[in-house]
């Protein structure tokens, strides 16, 4: 191969290497989805202190775990335990969160047979597209199901949907998830009443309709349900 034809080649494995999130776990996610002035995460300002401080948390789709080390830290959980499907290497912890805080490598969407846990509060924040797109209607209900299962009477589901209009954008990551688009039953305006007439939670309220300091496209609503 001559010299001329080496960048060609280069290219031709950039490309190959290309990471593609089919799970949503992009890199460096944070810093494109908080702005460039906030010093934390805005979905921290909603959460509600009684919700964490002293409780038994789990945080579904923790991503490299920035966000859950921050309400640990923040909130003064007693533990809370990330999961996440494809998280890679998860933020270092230091001093007591080593005992407040842990991480496990785990699909949530399954029979649950490795979790024999009950929580105080579940967080899942902008997994619920996700999950959707890879699993289709039945992993959604799954999750719903799953939450309800790990949650302690009176507990709280603290949940952020991506909007319709980040499934088509996102729906040709993955052959699955392009089928599972155009078989989708339950768009995320059915959620609120999936989770309240199928799934049985009492009541919800929306946290925030809009995120001061989030960038274009994450300003999303948040909602908490209440077991």
């Amino acid at each position: 191969m001559s010299k001329e034809e080496n960048p060609k080649q280069e290219k031709k494995n950039l490309r190959r290497k290309k990471h593609i999130a089919i799970y949503g776990n992009y890199k460096n996610y944070y810093g494109y989805r908080i702005g460039q002035q906030e010093k934390e995460d805005p979905r921290l300002s909603v959460l509600r202190r009684e919700w964490f401080e002293g409780k038994d948390c789990l945080d579904i789709g923790c991503n490299q775990g920035l966000l859950t080390i921050s309400i640990a830290k923040k909130f003064n959980c007693r533990h809370i335990l990330g999961i996440d499907i494809d998280a890679g290497e998860s933020s270092p912890l230091e001093g007591n969160l080593l005992e407040r805080v842990s991480f496990r490598k785990q699909n949530f969407v399954d029979k649950l047979q490795w979790l024999t846990e009950k929580y105080d509060t579940v967080v899942c924040f902008s997994v619920t597209k996700w999950i959707h797109l890879n699993w289709g209607d039945d992993g959604l209900i799954m999750l719903f199901t799953n939450i309800w299962r790990v949650l302690r009477p009176g507990g709280i589901l603290v949940l952020e949907p991506q909007p319709w209009k980040s499934y088509q954008k996102n729906h040709q990551v993955s052959e699955t998830a392009t089928y599972n688009f155009h078989n989708i039953l339950f768009p995320p305006d059915h959620f609120q009443d999936i989770l309240l007439d199928k799934i049985g939670f009492r009541t919800v309220e929306n946290i925030t309709n809009a995120l001061p300091g989030s960038v274009v496209g994450f300003d999303r609503p948040i909602f908490a349900y209440h077991k």
